[in-house]
């Protein structure tokens, strides 16, 4: 069967065979007549490059259900977005294959966001703004996006399982002459989550994050792309940026910074003392993030139109679920306690923007 584009050929033929991961590589390997350099596992996928006659190329190999969500992603983002040509797509077995144009930019250490962010680069590449904030022009109201997977997809399978922990049910005092259970958040937030509306959505990447930014610019990922909820795409770029892609992924999920492993030998240490008493838990920190993430943070957000009070909920379910805390270590799960609380507050009285432009820099 043929798909979109002039050169891109999908064959349509899939069986159901559970398959290892390197059956997949080896059938890949066959199917396009080609050599694999590089490989990398990630949760959900396994990417690399590959080598078909004399060209590097970049392949990814997914479920079915994340195979045709990216190829969907794909499509709504081309001639959009500054994106690697598709050359190839094809099912095969439990799982389908994507093959993208090599990009030359990208390189070990270099080209993508999170190397622009750990270099001694003063410079202000950003016109990678510029081309998300352009395509936030185009609004459609949904009563559903891809991004949901992200959220909705984890208030069951994430979210809720924390309610049945002891921390949850603790006060927590973090200074701001206020204290609430994590509990009560959460609640708060499933009922938010758990009720029927519709969406103001706008065309986006949907998992901006510094691995899938190259400075060119140009994008990768296309798995959640399409028309997103605004609330949902400004909470994953920008705490992903200000905190996650500083922190949590470099220390809990090393695997995705393949060719790009020098920000996992950087991470910050976390400004925290606490108490945990029977019922309380006090918490003495502040959030803190690098001075070119804050100032990339505040650019995107300049002109930006949200919903300050539902854009609380998705930041809080980032903190809680990009992850499971429950595997951290005491002091990041103190720490990632913390910014719920503290985010929750602030944001009942103060604009994100606002929020964000008080968080101190290292």
């Amino acid at each position: 069967m043929r798909w979109m584009f002039d050169d891109v050929w999908m064959n349509d033929k899939c069986t159901h065979i559970k398959v290892n991961d390197n059956f997949k590589i080896t059938a890949l390997q066959q199917i396009v007549n080609g050599n694999i350099l590089t490989k990398n596992k990630q949760n959900n996928s396994i990417n690399g490059i590959i080598v078909i006659g004399n060209k590097k190329c970049f392949y990814k190999v997914q479920e079915i259900k994340s195979y045709f969500m990216e190829l969907q992603g794909y499509y709504q983002m081309y001639s959009k977005f500054p994106i690697p040509e598709l050359i190839f797509a094809v099912m095969f077995n439990d799982c389908g294959a994507i093959i993208y144009k090599y990009e030359d930019s990208i390189s070990p250490g270099r080209g993508l966001l999170n190397d622009y962010l750990i270099s001694d680069d003063s410079s202000e590449p950003f016109d990678f703004l510029k081309c998300i904030k352009s395509n936030y022009r185009n609004v459609k109201t949904r009563n559903s996006y891809p991004m949901q997977k992200f959220f909705e997809g984890r208030v069951k399978s994430r979210l809720k399982k924390y309610l049945n922990y002891s921390w949850t049910e603790k006060k927590v005092d973090i200074g701001l002459n206020k204290s609430l259970k994590t509990k009560d958040i959460i609640k708060e937030c499933i009922n938010h989550f758990e009720s029927e509306r519709t969406y103001r959505c706008v065309l986006s990447h949907g998992d901006l994050n510094t691995m899938n930014i190259g400075i060119k610019p140009v994008f990768f990922d296309f798995v959640t792309s399409g028309y997103n909820y605004i609330d949902a795409e400004v909470a994953v770029f920008s705490i992903s940026l200000l905190f996650i892609d500083l922190y949590y992924s470099p220390k809990y999920h090393r695997e995705s910074y393949c060719g790009h492993e020098k920000i996992c030998d950087m991470i910050p240490s976390i400004p925290l003392d606490f108490f945990e008493g029977k019922d309380i838990l006090k918490i003495n920190s502040y959030p803190k993030t690098e001075k070119k993430r804050k100032a990339i943070a505040k650019l995107y957000l300049q002109g930006l139109e949200y919903n300050n009070s539902t854009l609380l909920y998705y930041i809080i379910m980032r903190f809680l679920t990009i992850f499971d805390i429950e595997k951290y270590e005491t002091i990041d799960k103190i720490y990632t306690i913390y910014l719920v609380h503290f985010f929750y507050h602030q944001m009942k009285q103060m604009d994100f923007s606002d929020v964000v432009d008080s968080i101190k820099t290292i």
